[in-house]
């Protein structure tokens, strides 16, 4: 398989990666972020292939995020593959950005955040303008065979976002793998409505930590990534990743004074200091990843009281 990697700017102050592919069909993993100078280099890449934009048939998602199919637009005669979660995104309706901000209202106030509107629209249409709006059409679960790339094989691996899916033809060990194993960094536990629409939040990092270990189960020699380089030692990379996590997590314990009760946003502001005023959709995620991981190891408790959740350390 021929695998050509376009590289795009972004807004966020990073580089996205898509990656065009031919085999059954002229196929698209990822359609980056949505700009001019993007579609016009994702545009002089299928030029030197003897493509047109016109000419690619199918693009498919490795998730919702508006670096990753902010273009979906670009492309006619395309159909969108991927989870059926990213259509909340891509044609979102009335009733979701109603029940968005309710589930975001009820996670501030748990966490003990009230009448923060600039909060709020961090978490909900600071994004909207730069996704695309061409629906997932052909819709991929866990195990199913991805259209057009014989061999390739759609891994459901949530904890990035619900969204998530890995794409691996294990007979060959190439895989495409979005952002959930990056070369240099660790990928984001965002905090995201659950599938079912409820408004019980989900925790991203512990579907994150069971995600890794299926792909650690998976046949892997090359996986290409959404940011950076190939990812040749997959399995090598997993544990780099793991051992990070828990660094952070474990200075995010000695934020902790026994017999003291703190909330989330006590610990982010710690955490962050004066970046949790200006991104705390990021880094309210961050953090309750991190206390998510330590109630999990039994090295913190989680008290519900008056209406909020606190954290205290453990009694030994």
């Amino acid at each position: 398989m021929d695998i050509t990697r376009v590289s795009i700017q972004t807004i966020y102050r990073n580089i996205v990666n898509l990656f065009i592919t031919k085999g059954e069909t002229l196929t698209l993993i990822d359609a980056g972020f949505k700009s001019e100078e993007g579609k016009q280099q994702v545009e002089d890449a299928l030029r030197t292939m003897g493509y047109t934009l016109a000419d690619v048939e199918q693009v498919v998602l490795t998730h919702h995020h508006p670096d990753h199919c902010g273009l979906v637009d670009a492309f006619p005669n395309a159909t969108i593959v991927g989870h059926p979660y990213c259509n909340h995104f891509l044609q979102p309706t009335e009733a979701f950005f109603a029940y968005y901000e309710k589930f975001h209202l009820h996670l501030l106030a748990q966490h003990g955040i009230h009448g923060v509107d600039a909060m709020l629209q961090d978490f909900m249409k600071s994004d909207m303008e730069h996704f695309g709006t061409n629906p997932v059409t052909h819709f991929l679960a866990h195990g199913d065979e991805v259209p057009g790339m014989p061999g390739f094989v759609a891994h459901y691996t949530p904890g990035h976002c619900q969204s998530h899916l890995i794409f691996v033809n294990e007979q060959t060990g190439v895989g495409f793998g979005g952002d959930l194993i990056l070369d240099t960094i660790s990928p984001n536990p965002f905090v995201e409505p659950p599938l079912d629409l409820s408004l019980e939040r989900e925790s991203s990092i512990l579907k994150y930590h069971a995600s890794l270990a299926h792909t650690n189960e998976l046949a892997i020699d090359a996986l290409y990534t959404g940011h950076g380089e190939v990812v040749t030692d997959v399995r090598g990379r997993i544990a780099e990743i793991l051992a990070e996590q828990r660094a952070r997590a474990q200075k995010v314990q000695t934020f902790f004074v026994k017999g003291q009760r703190y909330t989330t946003v006590q610990i982010a502001k710690q955490l962050f200091g004066p970046v949790f005023f200006k991104q705390p959709a990021l880094t309210l995620s961050e953090t309750l990843a991190q206390l998510d991981y330590l109630v999990q190891q039994q090295a913190l408790d989680i008290v519900y009281d008056n209406e909020t959740y606190y954290y205290t350390l453990r009694a030994l």
